[in-house]
């Protein structure tokens, strides 16, 4: 894994903490909008990526059921030949 996907993968996680370390140490209300909005940007990321994966996973999932129908097709028909010939 490099540095970009090392980012990748952190940077929900990065604006999280940012997010509630801003809440915590903030008093002034710009302080508390902003660590929500941090917080918030990193709940939506986590989100997109969940929906991305398992629509990803879903495909994947039907490409290899269509592929093993495709080759219990052909075994069958390979066995009719081998059977005939």
């Amino acid at each position: 894994m490099d540095r970009n996907d090392f980012l990748y993968d952190a940077l929900p996680y990065l604006y999280t903490i940012g997010g509630v370390l801003a809440l915590l140490m903030s008093s002034e209300t710009i302080g508390r909008i902003s660590a929500l909005l941090l917080i918030s940007a990193a709940m939506l990321i986590f989100h997109l990526r969940l929906l991305y994966r398992t629509e990803r996973a879903t495909k994947a999932e039907m490409r290899l059921t269509a592929t093993a129908k495709v080759l219990a097709e052909t075994r069958t028909a390979l066995m009719k030949y081998a059977r005939t010939a």
